[in-house]
């Protein structure tokens, strides 16, 4: 599984919403927050704001609002969720080494 599914996957089962949910336009409940999770990981994990939002189907300027939106009010998720993905790679052996 590559960084960007996985970081998906395991996102949208901490927010209990689907990988879909996560790349559709829905502005619905919590969705946004964990789409804007997700995007924030990837962000740290090196990919450019461009290529996010083609993993969401959003344009750029919509992932800098969304990541600084998370910065402010979601950091616990965020620690949470990178144990999780820390936990899960150490598991299966795979090498991510920026979480943690």
């Amino acid at each position: 599984m590559n960084k960007v599914k996985l970081i998906k996957s395991v996102v949208s089962e901490f927010y209990d919403v689907s990988v879909d949910d996560l790349e559709s336009k829905s502005k619905k409940g919590i969705i946004p927050y964990a789409r804007g999770v997700a995007s924030y990981i990837l962000f740290q994990e090196g990919y450019n704001l461009q290529e996010i939002g083609e993993k969401f189907n959003r344009d750029h300027s919509t992932i800098i609002h969304i990541i600084n939106i998370v910065t402010r009010e979601r950091q616990r998720d965020i620690k949470t969720i990178k144990k999780i993905l820390h936990k899960h790679l150490n598991n299966t052996n795979y090498e991510y080494n920026s979480i943690g």
